[in-house]
């Protein structure tokens, strides 16, 4: 092959860029996309998240936002050039997961569409904080697969400073401790399995002794 892993994966980013350029001024995005830009905006202004207003999230985002807004200019606009670059991340960081497990370029292509198809064009259909956190969470695996402990525990506090659940929960992961809540859910998922499975057996032992004829509606009973 005439080029290398790193100009391939740089190449195929170009092209993503140049494939979410088309979308980077359409559009309203109604999940979240104005109370981002107002928290950022209120930051600028000299304002302090939790103490002059109240945000539900860790405020990383939002300063990173103002910053970009103090930089180039408060708009929408801004907002999504900030979200085009975190998707772009997102693809570069699956070509590098793939190239360490070896991956060829076939598959590479495979999997920087599939990015493609869930990335910058569908913002309208999730908050826009979701994008961050795939980054960080593709970074934590990364630094994971390369056993760089350091900084992955630099990109887990920064998970907490971004979104606190996925922090807590990649945190948890990660040092292998399950979260109490996640417990809770399996064992009652557990539980209701195995009622549930306890009663098709109690159900058919009844039906056998009643000596119904009508399998069909046997059927139906069970489901």
């Amino acid at each position: 092959m005439f080029l290398s892993n790193r100009s391939i994966n740089i190449l195929l980013i170009f092209l993503l860029f140049l494939y979410y350029l088309f979308f980077i001024n359409k559009g309203i995005v109604i999940y979240d996309e104005g109370y981002y830009a107002h928290t950022a905006e209120r930051i600028i202004n000299g304002e302090i998240p939790y103490k002059d207003f109240f945000i539900q999230f860790t405020p990383g985002y939002f300063y990173i936002l103002a910053l970009f807004y103090k930089l180039f200019g408060a708009s929408i606009l801004t907002g999504r050039i900030l979200t085009v670059i975190i998707c772009l991340g997102i693809g570069y960081l699956t070509l590098l997961i793939m190239d360490r497990f070896k991956s060829d370029l076939k598959l590479k292509i495979l999997s920087l569409l599939a990015v493609a198809s869930f990335g910058f064009p569908l913002i309208n259909n999730m908050s826009l904080l979701a994008w961050p956190s795939v980054l960080l969470s593709l970074l934590a695996v990364l630094f994971f697969i390369e056993k760089k402990y350091v900084f992955l525990g630099i990109v887990l506090s920064l998970m907490l400073f971004t979104k606190q659940n996925l922090g807590i929960y990649f945190c948890k992961r990660i040092t292998g401790k399950k979260p109490k809540t996640f417990q809770k859910k399996d064992i009652r998922a557990k539980d209701r399995s195995l009622d549930r499975q306890s009663r098709k057996i109690q159900l058919v032992k009844e039906l056998k002794n009643r000596e119904y004829s009508d399998s069909y509606f046997c059927w139906k009973i069970l489901l």
